[in-house]
């Protein structure tokens, strides 16, 4: 993925249902004073997380936005970014249930000490029914992931220079969890 600054010529998009302003409006969103050259094209084997809506949640902003141009394209633009910063658990499980996500992916170390297992365990104590999965380069986050209830964890690939590594990670994840 190459960034440009604002105003720079548009490239034409390479996934015929994503736009370069649909990637740039959820860069914008972020806070990014870079936009995206072209779309990236769709990963083969990703077609799982079609019309997902899929909520990373991180304490890293840089990651969201490393992130948000192959999931916004695996997903057809469902794909929703919270940064965590100093909300409380309930806040943050608040900001999350109002997505309505189908998948959320939980950062393993969040801001002021918070631990995505925690977050994941208050999910689905205000009812949260749906996928939470892991998304962390910590160590022990599989095991712990999966002892709050989750469904498992993921690893997060080096989003600089792979982001797209993570993003069919997941895909494949889902695929040996039969999940459709």
């Amino acid at each position: 993925m190459q960034f440009k600054e604002p105003g720079e010529e548009k490239f034409k998009p390479k996934s015929p249902n994503i736009t370069i302003n649909q990637i740039n409006d959820v860069l914008k969103s972020l806070g990014s004073g870079y936009m995206c050259e072209e779309v990236p094209e769709r990963i083969q084997g990703t077609e799982i997380l079609r019309d997902k809506t899929i909520v990373m949640v991180d304490d890293q902003l840089i990651l969201l936005k490393l992130f948000a141009p192959e999931l916004v394209v695996a997903t057809d633009n469902k794909a929703r970014f919270i940064e965590h910063t100093n909300q409380k658990i309930e806040d943050l499980v608040t900001s999350i249930m109002e997505t309505k996500a189908d998948i959320v992916l939980l950062d393993y170390s969040l801001a002021s000490g918070i631990k995505g297992p925690e977050v994941a365990r208050a999910l689905l104590s205000k009812g949260f029914s749906d996928l939470i999965i892991g998304f962390s380069t910590h160590g022990n986050a599989e095991f712990e992931f999966e002892a709050s209830g989750a469904l498992g964890s993921i690893k997060k690939e080096n989003p600089e220079k792979f982001p797209g590594v993570s993003v069919k990670a997941l895909a494949n994840f889902l695929i040996t969890q039969q999940i459709k």
